[in-house]
């Protein structure tokens, strides 16, 4: 026997939640929009290897035309947001 613990297969949100560097509530949802499997129950658990393949892929360097549609959402979403502070859609 080892003195070291052996790595868990499951994590439960919390656990998770400290992997990916995330809350509890954004790690469950992670989890409704079906990014990362897992096992319904109480607790919620998760395998450790979706948890890093969700994580990595997180990490990956984005593509030239990702990054344009990321900006192009942002920018429309701004800019609604400023019409409607402004006053715009109730002329």
């Amino acid at each position: 026997m080892t003195d070291q613990p052996e790595e868990q297969r499951f994590l439960t949100d919390a656990e998770a939640a400290l992997l990916l560097g995330r809350s509890v509530y954004k790690v469950a949802e992670i989890r409704a929009a079906g990014k990362i499997p897992y096992l319904p129950g109480k607790p919620v658990l998760m395998e450790r290897c979706d948890v890093l393949a969700f994580k990595a892929a997180e990490e990956a360097p984005k593509t030239p035309a990702q990054l344009r549609a990321n900006a192009r959402a942002w920018a429309e979403r701004y800019l609604f947001k400023r019409r409607i502070r402004s006053g715009y859609f109730n002329k």
